[in-house]
């Protein structure tokens, strides 16, 4: 009887210790992913940044600059759009990554 409790609870902890190793794996996986779209979005603003800035130098070079102008307003919407999307990007993935690490420890909790 006791020599089943324990194998039953040897059992028990080796799913427990699985699972937390799998929770571990996927934390960091989720964490990579993060990273990863953080210096994408940086390899992507600092390419904009750069058209933003050879336009400026245009600008002030260029008699006729409206267009231009137009096309430096343009880029710098592009900028922000970029920005803002690349922000919510994120803060969706910390949201999810958070969910997913509550909804783990939940199930850590439970067996």
């Amino acid at each position: 009887m006791v020599t089943s409790q324990r194998e039953a609870l040897r059992t028990k902890q080796a799913v427990l210790e699985a699972d937390y190793r799998q929770s571990k794996r996927l934390m960091v996986a989720m964490a990579d992913q993060v990273q990863f779209e953080k210096r994408q979005n940086a390899t992507d603003l600092e390419a904009l940044y750069q058209r933003y800035h050879y336009v400026m130098q245009a600008v002030a070079v260029d008699v006729d600059h409206t267009s231009l102008m137009n096309q430096l307003a343009t880029t710098r919407n592009e900028i922000d759009q970029l920005l803002n999307h690349h922000q919510s990007a994120i803060k969706e993935q910390i949201e999810s990554n958070e969910a997913q690490y509550r909804k783990t420890q939940q199930n850590l909790l439970e067996k």
